[in-house]
């Protein structure tokens, strides 16, 4: 399909087309102009570029589930320190963990906008 047939859809229709290309990530936290691009690419085959979602300055959706990944062994490092007693670790596992979360919320406020 043209740009201007998938421009004249709907969100929620574009979505629905994007589901039945192959291994397509993040397709959730795409914005209509992305999912634009990424439609009107797949009649020339697929492009991985094209798949990742615009979400400004900071990064894509990709490194949202990684945050999360990191976040949930840091905190999973965090238990076996306290149960080690060793506190200087377990202080820097909340550092870094407190690092990931504010990254996070900085990836959520920038796909506001």
């Amino acid at each position: 399909m043209d740009r201007e047939t998938l421009k004249k859809k709907t969100v929620a229709e574009l979505k629905e087309m994007a589901r039945e290309i192959p291994n397509v990530k993040g397709l959730s936290s795409m914005k209509k102009d992305d999912l634009v691009e990424l439609l009107a690419g797949a009649d020339k085959g697929p492009k991985p570029a094209a798949a990742a979602p615009s979400t400004g300055k900071i990064g894509a959706s990709a490194d949202k589930s990684e945050i999360k990944r990191r976040i949930h062994a840091l905190k999973k490092e965090k238990r076996d320190a306290i149960s080690q007693k060793d506190h200087t670790r377990s202080r820097e596992c909340n550092r870094q963990i407190h690092h990931y979360k504010r990254r996070l919320r900085k990836l959520a406020k920038g796909k506001r906008k």
